[in-house]
């Protein structure tokens, strides 16, 4: 794929089973560098084994209801990561782990995984609602959730791992 809005070739793709110590790495440097756009932390998932890494991977990469996209550039380097999936015991989908390195923000990145997300959802799924988590303090990722038609939801729940930080619902609305 192609973001010829700003002119930034990438290539957004399914994980491969293989890849699972790019994941992590990317996962890691995530959390590193934004922890309070995720629910979890770099403390608690460098702790995960190779075998979690793994697992989380090989669903990513052939799981029916959940799928994880990377993005790279020309020269093969992964510029960011995105999931979604469908939420256990519950029939929605949520987007999670979106994130792109900071070099390569503001160049159509994120809006190129988030469509192949989409893509995918819709491909396999048919046409249904998507929810996502974010923390309104994180205005980029904000304006790129509404481009692509995503709207707040009213709901709203403490980020769990920094309490005054919050993470607020959006959902995209399932489009025929």
């Amino acid at each position: 794929m192609t973001d010829t809005a700003s002119g930034s070739p990438c290539t957004v793709r399914r994980v491969r089973e293989e890849e699972w110590e790019l994941v992590r790495d990317v996962r890691l440097s995530a959390l590193r560098d934004s922890p309070l756009a995720f629910g979890s932390t770099l403390q608690r998932e460098q702790g995960f084994p190779p075998e979690e890494w793994r697992a989380r991977v090989q669903r990513g990469a052939s799981a029916p209801d959940s799928a994880t996209f990377l993005a790279f550039d020309p020269q093969g380097a992964c510029l960011g990561m995105a999931g979604i999936g469908q939420l256990p015991g519950d029939h929605r989908f949520q987007v999670w782990g979106m994130w792109v390195r900071p070099s390569a923000r503001g160049q159509g990145v994120g809006r190129e995984m988030l469509l192949a997300l989409l893509h995918w959802l819709r491909s396999r799924h048919g046409p249904v609602d998507v929810h996502l988590d974010v923390n309104p303090q994180q205005g980029a990722a904000v304006h790129l959730y509404r481009s692509v038609g995503f709207e707040f939801d009213g709901t709203e729940e403490p980020l769990g791992h920094d309490a005054p930080a919050v993470a607020r619902g959006m959902v995209r609305q399932a489009r025929p």
